[in-house]
């Protein structure tokens, strides 16, 4: 499959910068499991950026580390979305955005995918983009908006969901699922279902980090699943130093060799909050009296009074089904070697994850394991 366009391309830079940034922030507001997709998080705000101008525009679009004017962005995203059901190949990904606006007013003809909503009947209203988010994840994500958050002063929701499940290139037995310990801290364990296999995979040994890497591929698919596994049991604190190190820099190092794999199954849901992650990213003035002009017909003052954002995963011994979404809220305001012993790679103990495309290196889902529930 070949990049084309994006090979030369600000877009796929800056959203791997982003992910990144964004999962620094995320994992700081927790000790425990994470789960993310700054895919669905930064197609949310690129949402937004197409309806604002000035300076909120500016503050999007170095959030997001992008360049580009907003007509090119938005064409941008559009070839991406293509290029990354492409690379996605038999495995499944969907991405799907919509807007909803408050009846009696009409959005930017520009937006697509627009549906009219009575914000003041807050039930039918958190039921009708509830069902979006759920419909378009696969039952993955429910839930998404509380009937509370909306009120007569919304006048746009808008929404991104996405939806992936990928089957491994090399599957795990089942008959080979044992119980075992994964260490909490350096002495506590719990008892969780472990995965055991013996393949070739591309592996790395990275003593800049003092971590080994694994990249399990997805069957016919340009995705993969990256473990970044440090030496020490208690040794996340290597979550600061990924991004310093580099995504594109780790996947340099690897190479494919003969592992004996040992990971654990694993299901977890998280959602966040996203309103003092991004303030802290450098976009605050959006929460304050932000420049929407270009969104609504209707000249008002808008502002976001909120970003959430609900994420799940599952990886089991076929593969991994993962899923995510992102409601924004705006609202009035004012040469053949000889053969090496096979490495071995055992995740007993807390590690960070990835799901990426290997083409465009962009980071679809992340997150880290602290403790895993089956």
């Amino acid at each position: 499959m070949a990049l084309h366009y994006f090979e030369a391309n600000d877009l796929t830079r800056g959203i791997s910068c982003f992910s990144l940034d964004l999962y620094q922030e995320c994992a700081k507001t927790t000790s425990e499991n994470v789960i993310i997709s700054p895919l669905s998080v930064a197609s949310a705000l690129a949402l937004l950026q197409q309806g604002s101008g000035g300076s909120t525009f500016e503050e999007l679009r170095n959030g997001l580390h992008l360049t580009a004017d907003k007509e090119t962005t938005a064409n941008q995203f559009l070839e991406y979305y293509d290029l990354l059901r492409k690379s996605a190949g038999k495995s499944i990904l969907t991405i799907a955005n919509h807007v909803y606006i408050k009846t009696g007013y009409q959005v930017n003809p520009n937006f697509k995918f627009t549906s009219d909503v009575n914000f003041a009947n807050s039930d039918a209203s958190a039921a009708t983009i509830n069902g979006f988010v759920t419909e378009k994840t696969q039952g993955k994500i429910t839930n998404l908006i509380e009937p509370t958050s909306l009120n007569t002063l919304t006048r746009v929701v808008l929404v991104n969901a996405i939806y992936f499940k990928g089957d491994w290139l090399h599957k795990f037995p089942k008959d080979r699922t044992k119980k075992d310990h994964f260490y909490i801290s350096e002495v506590d364990t719990v008892k969780v279902d472990f995965m055991h296999t013996k393949n070739k995979f591309k592996y790395s040994n990275i003593h800049a980090l003092d971590a080994a890497a694994l990249e399990m591929k997805y069957l016919n698919s340009n995705l993969s699943f990256l473990i970044i596994l440090p030496k020490k049991r208690t040794g996340l604190s290597l979550e600061e130093n990924v991004k310093n190190f580099g995504l594109n820099k780790i996947l340099g190092l690897m190479f494919l060799c003969e592992v004996i794999v040992t990971v654990p199954k694993f299901k977890i849901e998280f959602e966040i909050s996203l309103k003092n992650v991004l303030k802290k990213m450098g976009m605050s003035g959006m929460f304050d009296g932000a420049d929407l002009s270009d969104l609504l017909m209707t000249a008002e003052p808008l502002e976001i009074s909120e970003v959430l954002h609900k994420a799940f995963i599952e990886v089991n011994e076929e593969g991994s089904i993962a899923a995510a979404a992102t409601a924004i809220f705006a609202v009035f305001g004012s040469a053949p070697a000889p053969v090496p012993p096979p490495k071995i790679f055992r995740a007993d103990h807390p590690f960070i994850f990835f799901i990426i495309d290997t083409q465009t290196r962009t980071i679809l889902f992340n997150g880290r394991i602290n403790s895993p529930t089956n």
